[in-house]
């Protein structure tokens, strides 16, 4: 007889039987969400000690947190039973036809499993029974594994009986085709039972065909045992011989001799990725260019479009400046409770900075003994790295510096000396002069004196550079103590580039054209003396994609691609001049493009989660945001772009209680305004209206916060009120001289609600013209065009935003109310 409740779960329907037990759909009436609830097989036999492994196991299971991993939520002896996260969709299994699943999607599938598994190997968990029916694929397509660290205790119970009766054997049937050869052997397990499990599914999704299969049981045993699986390419043809021979060293029966990691296998399937989202565009364009020669483009746009897709691909050849990667050495203290190789970084980062051919590369996260850190150089793409070593329990050359070549890890220079621990401004200064001193052949700044900046100094840099990349502190705070730090020091370029850099990013969050001056005012004093053009060219094409200035953005280019051709850096530069020009499926393949010749660095890791959460790729964002967060645990920054996506995409109970908590390290306009909007989506207008007024509060010029409450007090009836808030919208823009589009639509909508059709139509139109794939821009003008009567244009945009990504949740907000746009599905 089926439960009907435990724990304060009401249990709603039988969802399927599994090894472990029967699985039941509840409902959770606190958190008002639906849960998994697995009870286990024979209960009568769940003896205290049995429990309690599983138990165990259970609590390692709940450590895992990553979107591929299905959560635990708890565990109840009475069953017992085990909570967990209730997926809406189908097992893979499913999806396995004679034949194969298509190969871009084997491609997709493979690369969120993997990256799952290996997620949990680096946590020091195995699954022990990973098979189609143990991963399921959610709503949105998503590959979600089941059943982690659990199955082991299973497995455990289970073939301790094998030997004793056919019965137990023929109840592994489902789990025996894809177990590794030392599991059915009673060998030790470890990470690479899954890789051979893991193998055992690509084969199968490949071909249609287990790799090991039989009439039964023991046959099937024997098989996996004993015999080699057919050639890939024998059972389905133009498998490429990468992916077929990956699949293969997967399958090894020696684990010695099989694939050694999945890291291994997560870069080809990223390469395969990369490349069939690279066809897909080409033929997008190619269907594209089609079109507009029919309607008769000019010859000569043809060949400008040609040209400028040849500079953006095939960058010529000459040498670049050096770019030499400077990871943080584990932490030492000085007896005083101070990391002094907190200072003894900065130091070398200072004086990386006051090269004049050098790109200082920077890794926040600190290194730990077991990582390589020539292999961490190679995927930063630099040319050279430096290694830090310093030993504070020696006496005599205690500090040791290498400068050593990425290609080969070739020593190219090297120095021993002695800090001076007795006087922390001379341990300063001699780090710094020492990095001069490995770097003797490049340019050096001559026209101001480096000599001034005091241990303190360094170590005040270390601690802000350090809250930035984590994302905790206030970014305005840590900026204006930048500039203290700065005016307090004759010459400290580390710091002054860092202050430009968080001045762009602060204006771009807030829209303050304060920090842009602030930012303008920086470079102005570093081209003053510092000798490094490509330094500074970087940051001022970043500031003009601040002021939207495309032909300056586009002359510094040319111009770094002269100086530097094939560096990263510039397909950084031609990714943020796409979005700025609302190209975004190009933004986002030249970032791609980039993580094929490095790792993406956080700044551009979290730019391009922002771009795939506008074009709606919710599995990309994920994925950016969860490296992101590997890199700085707790970053706040990044927990507000994952609000974001939720609220967008997902769940928006979840994005309320991430902005919530967010809130309680900072009142942020930003997380404010996006509970706002979240609310208006479960209709709590009246809350909603006070989180915007919070937010105003907050930053009264704020133009999205205006627009926002403009939504809610018409919706609450206050149409004076709202008025008056268009009225001062307006007024505001009266006073720019130029504005970005989202700014535009922004005033569109404002003319709307004021009865100004025909301008607020025209600007829209403007603005579509400019950037016709951006699904935010296209969902705004269903906005502008509901409120001026325009229905079938509007319903036209409300779908173009929908084929772009956008959400369908957001059409079904009051604006749309009685019209054909309300509520749309297609």
């Amino acid at each position: 007889m089926d439960p009907k409740s435990i724990a304060g779960y009401r249990i709603l329907e039988k969802v399927g039987c599994g090894g472990m037990g029967v699985v039941y759909r509840a409902r959770d009436a606190v958190l008002d969400r639906d849960v998994a609830l697995k009870y286990i097989n024979s209960p009568s036999s769940c003896t205290d000690e049995l429990v309690e492994g599983l138990i165990r196991e259970a609590k390692i299971a709940s450590s895992l947190k990553h979107p591929g991993i299905v959560a635990i939520y708890g565990f109840f002896r009475e069953g017992p039973c085990i909570a967990m996260e209730y997926i809406c969709g189908d097992p893979l299994s499913t999806l396995v036809t004679d034949g194969g699943i298509n190969l871009n999607q084997i491609v997709n599938l493979a690369l969120q499993v993997s990256e799952a598994l290996h997620y949990a190997h680096r946590s020091g968990v195995v699954h022990a029974d990973l098979k189609p029916s143990n991963i399921m694929l959610d709503s949105n397509g998503r590959a979600r594994i089941l059943d982690f660290g659990l199955s082991r205790w299973r497995l455990t119970e289970e073939l301790r009986t094998v030997s004793y009766s056919g019965k137990h054997l023929q109840r592994l049937t489902g789990t025996i085709p894809y177990m590794s050869p030392e599991l059915a052997l009673g060998q030790p397990i470890d990470y690479r039972n899954d890789i051979f499990s893991l193998g055992c599914i690509l084969f199968e999704m490949m071909t249609g065909q287990r790799p090991f299969d039989g009439s039964n049981p023991a046959a099937i045993l024997n098989n996996l045992l004993n015999n080699m699986p057919q050639g890939i390419d024998i059972l389905r043809q133009n498998v490429p011989e990468a992916l077929a021979s990956l699949v293969l060293n997967m399958l090894e029966k020696n684990p010695d001799r099989r694939l050694s990691s999945l890291a291994d296998a997560i870069v080809v399937l990223k390469k395969f990725s990369i490349a069939s989202s690279q066809t897909r565009e080409k033929v997008k364009r190619r269907r594209y260019c089609r079109k507009w020669t029919r309607k008769g483009l000019p010859l000569a746009l043809a060949f400008s479009v040609i040209l400028a897709l040849y500079w953006i691909f095939h960058p010529a050849d000459a040498k670049h400046q050096v770019r030499v990667f400077l990871a943080q050495p584990e932490n030492y203290q000085d007896g005083g409770g101070v990391p002094l190789d907190g200072v003894i970084w900065s130091s070398v980062v200072n004086g990386l900075h006051t090269l004049g051919s050098v790109q200082p590369l920077l890794r926040y996260q600190p290194s730990s003994k077991s990582e390589n850190l020539a292999e961490l150089a190679k995927d930063a793409g630099s040319d050279e790295w430096i290694f830090i070593r310093y030993q504070p329990n020696t006496s005599l050359n205690n500090i040791h510096l290498q400068r050593i070549r990425t290609e080969d890890s070739a020593l190219l220079r090297q120095v021993y000396f002695t800090l001076p621990y007795s006087s922390k401004q001379q341990s300063a200064q001699a780090v710094f002069s020492q990095v001069l001193a490995l770097y003797n052949d490049i340019e050096v700044s001559g026209s101001k004196s480096f000599a001034n900046l005091s241990y303190g100094t360094y170590q005040q840099f270390a601690n802000i550079y350090s809250s930035l990349h984590r994302g905790v502190g206030n970014r305005e705070t840590l900026f204006e103590d930048l500039l203290s730090l700065i005016n307090q020091s004759k010459a400290f370029p580390a710091a002054e580039f860092l202050a430009v850099d968080l001045a762009y990013d602060l204006y771009m969050d807030s829209g303050v054209s304060d920090y842009l001056l602030r930012a303008e005012k920086l470079l102005s004093d570093l081209r003053a003396y510092h000798p490094n053009s490509i330094l500074l060219l970087q940051r001022e094409a970043w500031l003009a994609i601040g002021k939207r200035d495309i032909l300056r953005v586009e002359e510094i280019i040319e111009e770094l691609s002269e100086l530097s051709p094939g560096d990263p850096e510039i397909l950084f530069l031609r990714s943020r001049l796409a979005e700025l020009e609302g190209k975004l499926d190009l933004a986002n393949i030249l970032l791609l493009q980039a993580s094929e010749i490095i790792t993406l660095p956080i700044s551009e890791l979290y730019r391009a989660a922002t771009l795939a959460i506008r074009v709606g790729d919710v599995h990309a964002a994920r994925t950016y945001l969860t490296q992101i967060l590997q890199l700085t645990p707790g970053n706040t920054i990044t927990m507000g772009r994952l609000g974001l996506l939720e609220l967008l995409y997902g769940d928006v109970n979840r994005a309320i209680a991430i902005y919530n908590e967010l809130l309680q390290h900072k009142q942020h306009r930003s997380y404010l305004v996006n509970i706002g909007l979240a609310l208006m989506l479960q209709k709590k207008y009246h809350e909603a209206r006070q989180r915007f007024i919070h937010a105003l509060e907050l930053q009264p010029g704020s133009r999205v916060v205006k627009i926002n409450l403009v939504d809610v007090e018409l919706v609450l009836g206050n149409r004076k009120e709202a008025e008056t808030l268009c009225e001062s919208l307006l007024r505001d823009y009266q006073a720019m001289k130029d504005i970005g589009a989202s700014d535009k639509m922004i005033q569109a909508q404002c003319l709307a609600h004021l009865g100004r059709y025909k301008k607020a139509i025209a600007i829209t139109q403007k603005v579509l013209a400019e950037l016709p794939s951006d699904a935010e821009i296209a969902y705004q003008a269903a906005v502008v065009y509901i409120l001026s009567g325009e229905k079938k244009s509007a319903l036209m945009n409300a779908r173009r935003a929908l084929r772009k990504g956008m959400d369908r949740r957001w059409f079904d907000l009051p604006v749309f109310a009685n019209t054909p746009v309300a509520g749309l599905r297609s």
